[in-house]
């Protein structure tokens, strides 16, 4: 049995997204194949045949290694799978679909073996076609994941040309040890029904299945939301950090290659939330990243820290100033999304019949690691803790010793 599926059924902290991304990579189908293929644990290989050939595929995969062996696995329930796809679309709300759409039905591929072995306690093992609908969703999720961040920015057609494009343009085939195996005739067939459905598709058995991939993608847009508030907070704040005057060679190293290799530029698009979200979710969300300062409350709770010399930088009284309010703005914002992530996470649970009670553990897929935190705990010589379904507002405590070293 798995780590993860071990430890939810143990009753530890867990996440439906921590489950669906990595969390059972060493659970076997019923032909005895890892769902995390070769990410697997070295127990859960054991016996399993991995063949690894070159790509012959006149595209940008032509020469990297692909592993055929999970390919004629996938190859076996190809048509099971894209019954159950367009069964799925069939399901979906009718009119032209969104990407947003799209990525609810492929992170329904993508947590189909999690829904199963948290409905079927008494399994440890997957059907196969389960397993070969996530591997199948796993090779969509970014791709889909891009267009649906793309059309904040870029409004554009849906269809099956649009994705396989960026698919192929963003470099979305070819992985850090492998390539995507699949034939290109297949992945258009594939993409056809994911995009289009049938219309001879049959009724969808389990309606729950898009209660649950629609909370999910929620969960992951929100996600997003919060990224690129992080990722433009990063660039505040580094700006700010790096009029100072570092106390030591290591931050000194640390603002010279900020300098040197800046993240790449991003869209100023506003974050864009689900469109089908709670307004009790919605309202607290748009509120807290349309706003422009911090309340005087949360500048409040951080007086105290303007005169914390325990920084790693020494910068001038404005400066300090400047990134206490960049971190009150962060403690808020993260606040509302912590909150907003873990009330869905609970409906998840609902939704796929188990307890609410065990603790949280959001993934990063869901919850990105915040790159901003970086300048603003080191700058600012303070520490700030993970949130908590409990606790989403998080604490800031002040370092007693001078930060020379990256934390989060």
């Amino acid at each position: 049995m798995s780590q993860g599926l071990g430890g939810v059924r143990a009753g530890e902290p867990w996440s439906y997204s921590q489950l669906v991304h990595g969390g059972l990579d060493d659970v076997l189908d019923d032909e005895g194949r890892p769902l995390g293929e070769r990410r697997a644990t070295s127990a859960a290989k054991e016996g399993v045949p991995f063949l690894l050939k070159s790509c012959p595929y006149s595209d940008a995969r032509l020469g990297n290694p692909m592993n055929v062996s999970a390919l004629a696995q996938v190859a076996r329930h190809t048509d099971a799978v894209l019954d159950a796809i367009a069964a799925f679309r069939a399901a979906s709300p009718p009119g032209e679909p969104t990407w947003s759409d799209i990525l609810t039905a492929v992170v329904d591929l993508l947590g189909a073996p999690a829904s199963y072995l948290l409905r079927h306690p008494e399994r440890s093992t997957l059907p196969a076609e389960l397993a070969v609908a996530h591997k199948l969703g796993a090779g969509y999720f970014g791709v889909v994941r891009g267009l649906v961040a793309r059309a904040t920015v870029e409004p554009g057609r849906v269809g099956v040309e649009e994705l396989l494009s960026f698919a192929h343009g963003s470099g979305a085939l070819v992985g850090a040890s492998e390539a995507c195996a699949g034939p290109p005739p297949m992945l258009a067939r594939a993409t056809e029904v994911l995009i289009h459905g049938r219309p001879d598709a049959r009724p969808l058995e389990d309606p729950a299945r898009v209660e649950v991939a629609s909370l999910f993608r929620r969960q992951i847009e929100i996600g997003m939301a919060w990224e690129r508030f992080d990722v433009a907070l990063e660039a505040e704040a580094a700006e700010v950090v790096m009029r100072g005057q570092p106390r030591s060679s290591f931050y000194a190293r640390q603002l010279e290659a900020r300098r040197a290799a800046p993240p790449k530029p991003r869209d100023p698009a506003a974050p864009a939330l689900p469109r089908d979200l709670d307004l009790t979710l919605a309202g607290p969300l748009r509120d807290a990243l349309g706003r422009d300062a911090a309340s005087p409350e949360t500048l409040a709770s951080l007086r105290g820290l303007d005169e914390n010399g325990a920084g790693a930088v020494v910068l001038e009284a404005a400066d300090r100033a400047s990134l206490l309010a960049m971190l009150a703005s962060y403690l808020e914002v993260q606040a509302v999304v912590a909150e907003a992530l873990f009330a869905l996470e609970r409906d998840l649970r609902d939704a796929l019949g188990v307890t609410r009670e065990p603790p949280m553990n959001l993934h990063a897929t869901i919850f990105p690691r915040p790159t901003s935190l970086h300048w603003l705990q080191t700058a600012l010589g303070v520490r700030v803790a993970t949130p908590t379904a409990s606790e989403p507002r998080a604490r800031v405590t002040p370092l007693a010793t001078t930060a020379l070293k990256m934390g989060t």
